[in-house]
């Protein structure tokens, strides 16, 4: 079985770069994101996509490393910020996007910290209800 896409840039930020995708009759936007380490710039990241949630109307998936949990079991060792997770969260309602959880590992990122081991789940990918009914088969897989 073929597949042929095209895709065009449809905003790019520092932190996403959003494209559309067309593939015969079926036309998506896909939005990947590198959101910043440092939760000052993340802001701006975060008001990007709420830009966006209110552009785009067609099937949206965004998915990539967003530096940030969603929920206190996302995460082992260090800190949990409820205020950072509730911002997360608000984004993410704002744009009407769904967390599309994950088989496999349960963390994506780990660091060894004087001794312990921290582990956070800070990659995943999200979608509207629309791309999911396109792609009622698709899931993400940790590695």
């Amino acid at each position: 079985m073929s597949c042929s896409a095209t895709t065009s840039e449809f905003a790019s930020h520092p932190q996403a770069i959003s494209f559309t995708v067309v593939e015969g009759n079926k036309s998506w936007v896909c939005t990947a994101v590198y959101a910043s380490p440092r939760v000052d710039l993340r802001q701006q990241g975060w008001a990007h996509l709420q830009e966006l949630g209110g552009r785009v109307t067609m099937p949206w998936l965004v998915l990539g490393d967003f530096n940030e949990v969603m929920l206190s079991t996302e995460c082992r060792g260090g800190r949990f910020s409820m205020a950072r997770a509730s911002q997360f969260l608000e984004v993410l309602n704002d744009c009407n996007l769904l967390d599309m959880g994950a088989k496999g590992l349960r963390f994506t990122w780990y660091r060894n910290h004087r001794g312990s081991v921290l582990a956070k789940r800070l990659d995943r990918a999200v979608c509207n209800v629309a791309w999911q009914a396109m792609f009622p088969e698709a899931y993400v897989e940790n590695l």
